[in-house]
């Protein structure tokens, strides 16, 4: 699927494959009874937040949803293939920009865009990268109803399956509906290592754990609970989804499994886990919710 786009240069034209993504209507459901108006999902944590956040823009595509990736932090270009355009807005006013923008773009239901403020120098021999928006100018874009859903990935962790937000993470608008937040799996259970654990001075003082020390259900809970945890500036409105990505690599499912159970019945925190694997073809995802 390929929409035709040309506004000076800065929107590519795409071939959209999302669709690649094996989404079921069930997943839409999923999604719908956590926040049934929900139009504003911001993503946080480490562990998978660009897979997730692909598979979230793939199940609204497939219902119709007209639909907006962006970040609030640094991250790098999505290839040229994944989306239907990428849209640069690198103006004072990223919202008037996009205004003119769009008004010669052809939106169509189940398009997928991509939005970013600027394109960062890089060596040349490193892909390329571009900077976000910040939570107003986010803000002031979600305002102009352009979009039906918008997917905004507002920390980042250097590809890293855990990490603690520094003092100015995460960037949070306070449109988000839904606030997900994503652990690696591989790295529960398994011995605290600080080289594989973004900001890792700040997950020991927040999870009390320390080095080689197993990552169990002790320190998961804290740093689940912690104001200044993985939930760390979520909205009061917004409801909260913890996400444990890459099951495939969990060294005890069935005690995960056991711990999710656990953490929604002791803590009104958290309105679902959600213990998945979306590598493409054929994501899973175990649901759990709060009763």
């Amino acid at each position: 699927m390929m929409l035709p786009v040309n506004v000076n240069g800065l929107i590519a034209q795409i071939m959209l494959q999302l669709n690649q993504y094996h989404t079921t209507a069930a997943d839409f459901e999923a999604i719908q009874m956590l926040a049934p108006a929900a139009r504003f999902i911001s993503v946080v944590g480490a562990g998978g937040k660009s897979h997730l956040i692909k598979w979230l823009a793939a199940v609204y595509q497939a219902q119709g949803f007209k639909v907006c990736v962006t970040t609030t932090t640094k991250t790098y270009l999505p290839e040229g293939n994944e989306f239907n355009a990428q849209i640069c807005l690198a103006e004072p006013s990223p919202a008037q920009a996009l205004v003119r923008q769009m008004a010669r773009v052809n939106v169509a239901p189940g398009g997928v865009y991509f939005l970013y403020k600027q394109r960062l120098a890089m060596p040349a021999n490193q892909p390329p990268k571009v900077q976000g928006f910040s939570v107003t100018e986010l803000s002031q874009l979600a305002e102009l109803g352009l979009f039906d859903v918008y997917l905004v990935e507002a920390d980042g962790a250097k590809h890293l399956p855990l990490k603690a937000p520094a003092g100015h993470e995460p960037c949070i608008c306070e449109q988000s509906d839904l606030l997900i937040g994503v652990t690696g799996a591989e790295a529960i259970f398994s011995p605290a290592a600080p080289q594989q654990i973004h900001r890792w001075p700040l997950f020991s003082k927040i999870s009390g754990c320390v080095e080689g020390a197993e990552v169990d259900e002790a320190a998961l809970s804290k740093l689940l609970v912690d104001p200044q945890g993985l939930f760390k500036n979520s909205p009061k409105q917004a409801n909260k989804l913890w996400l444990v990505n890459k099951m495939d690599r969990c060294s005890d499912p069935l005690r995960l499994r056991l711990f999710a159970q656990q953490v929604l019945s002791q803590t009104a925190l958290l309105n679902a886990v959600w213990l998945s694997q979306l590598d493409l073809p054929s994501p899973t995802v175990e649901r759990y919710f709060a009763s």
